[in-house]
């Protein structure tokens, strides 16, 4: 889905989380780039390197409990 689509809930959210509006390649305002969906494995891939590098999360032993909805 697109970030817009959150739009409503993310004040609410923030109140008692750090938020992050996240655009999937394809999705909302970000281009549809020629890649190869099938499976969604891109978009796994996308949120893990957004996870490691905006986030700062790596998913290893002791890392920092995310929930992405």
């Amino acid at each position: 889905a697109s970030a817009y689509h959150w739009r409503h809930n993310i004040p609410e959210l923030a109140k008692d989380h750090r938020v992050f509006a996240v655009d999937l390649l394809g999705f909302g305002w970000s281009e549809k780039a020629l890649v190869d969906y099938g499976g969604g494995a891109v978009w796994g891939e996308q949120l893990a390197a957004f996870c490691r590098e905006v986030i700062g999360v790596d998913g290893g032993a002791g890392a920092e409990r995310v929930a992405v909805v």
